[in-house]
């Protein structure tokens, strides 16, 4: 690593350990140093360090900078402030891509280098949207990359990359919409790439179906759609929404969101398996989305509150919790079109339609708090939302939806020269300020993560793609 500072500042080392060295000099009235680890010690970094000295840091920083002129442009019209924020979201983007190492033969993708500095799930399908506007060649080497996790169950982990074991639990089920969103936006309509998506996604769906269904495990003689198609998470961590509090009594629950990424993943399935020519799989696929998109509309829907909630049995008890879960039915094309029409009456009102839309529990409910999954927004989910709400025809709602979410991130771009985790329903306290699992950023702790990939990722895909 290089850098230069004014001839007043100082740089200087502490800690570390014997395979590093910082070498310094006055280049002009600033001083330029070099920090360089080697694994064959002091005397060799120092070595390296030395030489580094004699780089032109102009020359670096014009290096660095030919990366802003080959992006893609913003639409025409779009404000200063949002221009700048699509160049930081690119920018979050590269510097979140990890080099292929140990066990990963291609690049992939964290969520951001601290503290989350792994591989994730849900966050790969999430990060590969972004990374198709930049390299469609990287956005499917990031996802094949976690492709290279998967169990002989099935399971693809949710946590994966050098030095990690091996994990029993996974996130939510969205590889193979982000592998499918890839393929439709890829000129080249990649077979191969399809070929290993379909083959992967595959045997994750069956893994989520035979594992976490309501009424458990199917017997082998049984065919995996049969009985009770709802679904539990096994934990909070599990779905995503970690400190969420529809999982305050446990996760025992029939999940609304759960029953969205399985309903739609099948769905991706059947298209990709009609894009493949294997015509009975399509209808296999076909037939369990349709079973499972029909069991969450008739037994998760609460028709006197008029809205999704979690369930624990078929006709038993009603979560309580008003969350941005209840509104993924839309997206995965679960809701009837009355249904679709009172939630989005729900959306425009008074517990979710805030200053940054949508809170993930709602403004007015007793669990609301500015921590995390109990009130902040979050802008994948808001994507998501945006897409059902086109969905069902309500282009209005999404197109005021997508403007909200792009002025609150670039806002506090703004402000702040980062793109946040998630955000303040009310708009109101900097990102850095709110909590994550009861820690903040601004104390100290590992609170609300910056530059987080998936905020740039589905920024750059609504301002370039999802246009109004």
């Amino acid at each position: 690593m290089v850098g230069r500072l004014p001839a007043s500042a100082r740089v200087s080392l502490e800690g570390g350990d014997y395979n590093i060295a910082i070498m310094r000099g006055e280049v002009g009235d600033r001083t330029q140093f070099a920090v360089v680890w080697h694994p064959k010690g002091a005397r060799t970094a120092a070595a390296i360090a030395s030489q580094a000295l004699q780089a032109s840091m102009d020359t670096l920083v014009e290096g660095r900078l030919e990366f802003f002129p080959k992006l893609p442009p913003p639409p025409d019209n779009t404000p200063p402030v949002q221009a700048r924020t699509l160049a930081k979201a690119f920018s979050v983007m590269k510097v979140n891509v990890y080099s292929p190492e140990d066990t990963i033969k291609g690049r992939w993708t964290t969520p951001a280098r601290w503290p989350q500095q792994y591989m994730y799930l849900w966050d790969t399908a999430f990060n590969a949207l972004g990374l198709a506007h930049l390299d469609m060649a990287l956005a499917k080497e990031s996802l094949l990359a976690a492709y290279g996790f998967q169990a002989e169950s099935g399971l693809v982990p949710t946590r994966m990359g050098p030095g990690v074991g091996a994990a029993e639990a996974s996130q939510p089920p969205l590889l193979g919409w982000g592998a499918w969103e890839v393929f439709s936006f890829d000129r080249m309509r990649d077979r191969e790439f399809l070929q290993k998506s379909f083959d992967t996604v595959q045997k994750h769906v069956l893994w989520y179906m035979r594992t976490h269904r309501l009424d458990g495990e199917p017997p082998p003689e049984k065919p995996i759609e049969h009985g009770t198609p709802l679904y539990v998470w096994k934990s909070a961590e599990e779905s995503g929404m970690e400190n969420s509090p529809r999982f305050d009594g446990g996760a025992a629950f029939a999940a609304v969101d759960l029953s969205a990424y399985l309903a739609n993943e099948c769905r991706v399935l059947q298209e990709m398996a009609q894009r493949l020519g294997y015509r009975e799989l399509a209808k296999t696929w076909g037939g369990r989305a349709d079973a499972i998109a029909e069991a969450a509309r008739r037994q998760l829907w609460d028709d006197a509150r008029g809205f999704f909630f979690d369930r624990k049995a078929p006709d038993g008890e009603w979560g309580g919790v008003w969350s941005s879960a209840g509104f993924l039915p839309l997206w995965a094309g679960i809701a009837t079109p009355e249904q679709a029409a009172r939630l989005k009456e729900h959306l425009l009102g008074k517990k979710f339609w805030t200053a940054m839309p949508v809170p993930s529990v709602a403004r007015d409910d007793t669990s609301y708090k500015k921590d995390m999954w109990r009130g902040p927004a979050w802008p994948n989910m808001n994507y998501l939302i945006i897409r059902g709400l086109r969905r069902y025809g309500f282009e209005k709602e999404a197109a005021e939806l997508r403007a909200k979410t792009l002025a609150g991130i670039a806002k506090w771009y703004g402000q702040t020269g980062a793109l946040a985790e998630f955000y303040d329903a009310d708009d109101q306290t900097p990102p850095a300020d709110l909590a994550r699992k009861e820690q903040k950023t601004a104390d100290g702790g590992a609170g609300n993560t910056a530059d987080y990939f998936w905020t740039a990722s589905v920024y750059a895909d609504l301002l370039l793609r999802l246009k109004p």
